[in-house]
């Protein structure tokens, strides 16, 4: 999937505007929370309780923490909303097993949902822009400056999950692309499986929801899907493609988000 410079600059207004509704309910959740931090420290401070042996967690390989093993890496980490723990093996191993099913599913009712007649409609021209890589890119960095400007570490943490699973959604897509080679329904490539757009918007959108919940979730999971019907109707994916990357993409958000529930 390529971009021209003219995509990228508009994108990177897309990001402002797509996401701006999204992060400003974000960091609107975390007011609060900031002005009852100090009182909640104190309430669970003043009860003595004996906890329970924690064992020590698994190091993420692309955490920053890894890479030097510092203390103070690590309290900069956690205090941005990461941690640096692995989910365990069966949930990596039921999300796989859904993500296989949908895409199953998605197979068997390509004959059903057919492509539309071409790309130069108003729906496919917003889902091109809005679903691109660089607008959810922008769309995580506005939080992220954000949340770092009025001091919010759970918001930075969460630009900071979104950019993690987009990334490696867009890596799996890529390979994945690369080892199908299925043509474009209108034909003009042979990267049609599966949608980068809808893998990527779906990431996002999963990751807000674990993060913040449905006042953030549905809103954002309306854009996924938009972004997703949009490649449909503008006849550069099949309906099985979308399926996939939207499953790929929420597989990445939960991953992400395994410890922040």
């Amino acid at each position: 999937m390529s971009f021209a410079r003219p995509m990228t600059l508009r994108a990177v207004a897309a990001g402002i505007v797509a996401v701006a509704g999204l992060s400003a309910l974000a960091l609107a959740d975390e007011i609060p929370t900031a002005l009852l931090a100090g009182a909640s420290t104190m309430a669970l401070t003043a009860v003595p309780a004996i906890a329970p042996p924690v064992s020590r967690p698994r190091p993420i390989p692309f955490l920053p923490a890894v890479t030097n093993g510092t203390a103070a890496v690590q309290a900069d980490s956690a205090a941005a909303g990461f941690t640096d723990t692995l989910p365990r093996r069966s949930t990596i191993l039921r999300e796989a097993v859904i993500a296989g099913a949908a895409i199953g599913i998605g197979f068997l009712l390509d004959d059903t949902i057919k492509p539309g007649s071409g790309k130069s409609t108003a729906m496919y021209d917003a889902g091109q822009f809005m679903g691109s890589p660089y607008t959810l890119g922008a769309g995580a960095g506005v939080m992220w400056i954000g949340g770092a400007v009025t001091h919010h570490p759970r918001t930075v943490g969460t630009a900071k999950r979104v950019l993690a699973s987009v990334a490696a959604t867009t890596v799996t897509v890529a390979l994945l692309k690369v080892a199908t080679n299925r043509e474009r329904p209108d034909g003009s490539n042979r990267n049609s499986f599966p949608s980068g757009h809808s893998g990527t918007s779906f990431a996002a959108a999963t990751v807000l929801d674990r993060t913040y919940g449905l006042k953030v979730g549905l809103p954002a999971y309306a854009f996924a899907g938009f972004v997703g019907a949009s490649r449909v109707v503008g006849n550069r994916h099949f309906f099985s493609d979308v399926v996939a990357g939207a499953v790929i993409g929420r597989f990445f958000g939960r991953i992400f988000t395994i410890q922040h529930r």
